[in-house]
């Protein structure tokens, strides 16, 4: 049963939601370029995260401990966030084109995104390294994730 509902501050299409693991907290990503963390009990804004260039962001992920963010859309890069600080923590250099999904492994060190580009690509989140590039979609990858505890990728 649904027992509070809430705008969630932003002021253009909403691309993506991401909830925490524990429910506690929600990202939004929107087509203007705004990335809000919000507190889902109390229904206010924590944290405006400071997306650079400010253009359509499409995707958003929570990292399995929560403590990290990512968001993802126009001009290609990934950039991760200190969920809590709002700080800047990686800006990967993930599509040529736009980066449409992007999701955490299990354990956080890992993140899979897929693009406007056709391609697929599996990222070290601690440095910023392409680990795998897989082709073969006839158009742009639109959901990503891994399966079977990292052993396999699934997309769209």
């Amino acid at each position: 049963m649904l027992k509070r509902s809430f705008g969630l501050g932003v002021r253009k299409y909403i691309s993506e939601l991401a909830v925490r693991g524990d429910g506690a907290k929600v990202l939004a990503v929107d087509e203007g370029g705004n990335a809000v963390i919000w507190d889902v009990q109390a229904g206010q804004e924590l944290l405006r995260l400071k997306v650079k260039p400010k253009k359509h962001q499409m995707t958003a992920a929570w990292s399995p401990d929560g403590k990290s963010v990512a968001v993802a859309g126009t001009g290609g890069t990934i950039r991760v966030f200190d969920a809590e600080s709002g700080k800047e923590l990686r800006a990967i250099a993930g599509h040529e084109k736009r980066t449409h999904c992007a999701r955490f492994s299990d354990d956080g060190s890992q993140l899979v995104s897929g693009g406007e580009d056709n391609l697929v690509k599996i990222w070290n989140v601690a440095d910023e390294k392409e680990l795998i590039r897989m082709d073969g979609h006839a158009g742009g990858v639109s959901c990503v994730g891994f399966a079977a505890k990292g052993a396999q990728i699934l997309s769209g």
